[in-house]
């Protein structure tokens, strides 16, 4: 992909952890860290094993995002995304031996959007656009462990 390249079709799976209601501040930081940290295992774990460890993978403080403009990968992304909503709290719970029932559940959705891929001054490369805003925006609409695909 060349830097600053026409705006294509853009696809995004947008996965975030529903917060914890917890009231000690500090446990649900140390907990919600914890549960950061096995969600990034999980997702290298499964995205190896279904072919997405070439797309774009980030982290923007709400949501890891998955970003690719292969339309190939979108079954993948569903994959991902369900099997995450399925297995992120049981997996969670047996690795921190925390009740299921109090690991935070995920919202997972899937959209496209009209992107540009560019180069940022510090060399990374990034999408810019529609995409990631939109599967984050529709992520709010998720229930629980739901998957929400745009058509």
């Amino acid at each position: 992909m060349e830097p600053y390249k026409k705006a294509r079709l853009v696809y995004c799976l947008s996965m975030g952890m529903v917060e914890s209601n917890s009231t000690d501040q500090e446990a649900s930081r140390s907990r919600h860290d914890r549960f950061n940290v096995l969600l990034a295992e999980q997702i290298k774990t499964h995205s190896e094993g279904l072919g997405l460890t070439d797309v774009l993978l980030k982290f923007n403080g709400d949501a890891w995002l998955f970003m690719t403009d292969k339309a190939e990968k979108v079954p993948a992304f569903s994959c991902l995304a369900t099997i995450m909503a399925e297995s992120f709290q049981a997996q969670t719970a047996r690795a921190t031996g925390i009740a299921v029932e109090n690991v935070p559940s995920l919202r997972l959705s899937i959209c496209s959007g009209r992107d540009r891929f560019i180069e940022l001054p510090d060399g990374r490369k990034d999408w810019v656009g529609d995409s990631a805003r939109r599967a984050l925006n529709a992520s709010a609409y998720c229930h629980p462990n739901e998957v929400l695909l745009d058509d």
